[in-house]
């Protein structure tokens, strides 16, 4: 699948199908379809737009993967896969994964892994998705997964002309929001990391049901869910600080943003949000709104960035249990962070007096000098 870019960069993405089988069969081989097979599993081509060539190769690929085992159920892997072409290598990110329902036979996917119990063919496929851009794909794992999981539904009801459009939208839905998003609101996707940063609501009102889904969908991209998620540890005493983030019992200070459209623009109300997010915003448009990989990779950054000011804003809080000195740099950082409102509504360590103290002590600094 070819697409243009928005300043004029062609884009090129890729998918490509395969039925595998832990046991070889050549009777459910069309004569459309190619099967490559080896001593435990077969595997055959049942949909693809890759050239012939290039789909040879990634045949030859993808037979490496699962003869070293790492092919893993449901669960996809991203790896750089090369081939041949005018005489010399070219490389594409490859994200592959394989296929099975639940209701299928659980079968080890290494090669010659002794007898099956069930007489049934596993029913199982692999599937990949494939950009030149190198590093692109690695920003989009999760979403990549999902939309994976997705074609199930079209699998199990032999669909091949829904699968076919569902793979051909895959960099269209789970990448390319990104790009939409900054090219309908430019330098205004502050407040929407503004409402991801202050785990806002959004509120809709006359926008299409599709940007609604593309402006939620860069919300969820910038939000710190997942990375809280992937920081916790069982282990008391972390010098992460972010393992003691805790929810707000009352959710008093949820906040909702109003998105309407008028005279064909959308606006948001209120019109707010910190100094951080400003300059988060510019820095993704500073950027190609054509390469939604780099564009993840700032956003990335941002994500990175806030996460340390909170570290940082903690341990001082920590520290100012007992001096006093802290609890002035600790004020002086939320002073200077450009992001004060939404850093003290993360900054709740663990019910502790002396903590809860110094917490509120700089509420109050905050409230009486109007830092924001």
């Amino acid at each position: 699948m070819t697409e243009e870019g928005a300043d004029g960069d062609e884009h090129k993405y890729f998918y490509a199908l395969y039925s595998y089988s832990s046991q070889s069969s050549k009777d459910e081989t069309g004569d459309n379809q190619q099967t490559a097979e080896s001593n435990g599993f077969s595997l055959t081509h049942v949909m693809s737009d890759l050239p012939e060539a290039t789909e040879n190769y990634l045949s030859q690929f993808l037979f490496s993967k699962i003869s070293k085992g790492q092919l893993y159920n449901d669960s996809g892997s991203i790896s750089s896969f090369t081939f041949r072409e005018e005489e010399k290598d070219t490389e594409m990110s490859c994200y592959y994964c394989k296929l099975r329902g639940a209701d299928t036979v659980n079968v080890d996917i290494n090669v010659g892994q002794g007898d099956f119990n069930d007489s049934r063919e596993p029913r199982a496929h692999v599937l990949c998705f494939l950009t030149p851009h190198s590093n692109m794909l690695d920003h989009f794992r999760h979403e990549l997964d999902m939309y994976a999981l997705g074609l199930f539904k079209f699998l199990e009801q032999d669909n091949e002309t829904q699968a076919k459009v569902y793979l051909e939208k895959w960099a269209y839905e789970t990448t390319e929001f990104l790009c939409r998003s900054l090219k309908l609101l430019g330098q205004d996707v502050k407040y929407l990391m503004y409402a991801a940063l202050r785990d806002a609501q959004l509120v809709f009102e006359g926008v299409d049901n599709s940007v609604q889904q593309d402006l939620l969908q860069f919300v969820k991209s910038c939000s710190l869910g997942d990375m809280l998620r992937q920081t916790e540890s069982p282990l008391s005493g972390s010098l992460d600080m972010l393992t003691d983030l805790t929810p707000q019992s009352a959710d008093s200070k949820k906040r909702t943003i109003q998105v309407k459209t008028d005279s064909g623009q959308l606006k948001f109300l209120p019109e707010y949000c910190t100094k951080f997010c400003e300059d988060w915003s510019q820095s993704v448009n500073s950027l190609s709104r054509g390469h939604p990989g780099l564009i993840k990779q700032v956003i990335e950054a941002g994500k990175l960035k806030y996460t340390q000011s909170i570290n940082t804003l903690k341990r001082l809080m920590m520290q100012a249990e007992n001096d006093y000195y802290a609890l002035y740099r600790a004020y002086m950082f939320l002073k200077n962070s450009g992001n004060c409102e939404i850093l003290l509504n993360c900054a709740h360590l663990e019910l502790q007096s002396e903590t809860y103290n110094v917490f509120r002590c700089l509420e109050e600094f905050v409230s009486e000098t109007g830092v924001s």
